[in-house]
């Protein structure tokens, strides 16, 4: 009996091990972190519309507009290998009266999550996408639209 006692005890003790490491090393996981938020804001100027269409393998966000300065977010869970990604198309129709429009990659999990964490917010502006780098406190530029 001394002996299953041990062996029980071993596995536990790894499993332990194992479950406290996978929790420190991983900055964000869906399993144990929770929701993340993306936050598209219209920076382009006033009278300007914004027009996409995001979606991810899994979530069709269907066909949106944003008029200046409002914003639209949606929530979502990550998985566990950091895969996440939701991409979009978009079009804008400059001051001269020129269509604008282009597709991104807005959120992956691999790359926004140490810059963002759970709440990242992309501001489209005239030159192109930028993400509110919540590390560095301010804004990179992620997208340039195509000329």
């Amino acid at each position: 009996m001394e002996i299953l006692n041990k062996v029980a005890y071993s596995f536990m003790l790894v499993l332990v091990i194992a479950l406290m490491s996978s929790t420190t090393t991983r900055p964000v996981s869906g399993l144990f972190i929770g929701k993340t938020y993306v936050y598209i804001i219209n920076n382009l100027g006033p009278n300007i519309k914004f027009n996409y269409h995001c979606k991810s393998a899994d979530d069709d966000l269907g066909e949106r507009s944003l008029n200046f300065n409002e914003e639209w977010h949606w929530k979502f869970q990550t998985n566990w290998f950091d895969t996440t990604l939701f991409w979009c198309n978009m079009w804008w129709t400059d001051t001269n009266g020129r269509q604008v429009s282009g597709s991104t990659d807005i959120y992956k999990a691999k790359r926004d999550e140490t810059k963002c964490y759970r709440r990242c917010r992309y501001y489209v502006k005239a030159d192109g996408i930028y993400r509110y780098n919540s590390v560095m406190y301010r804004l990179d530029l992620l997208y340039t639209w195509p000329q």
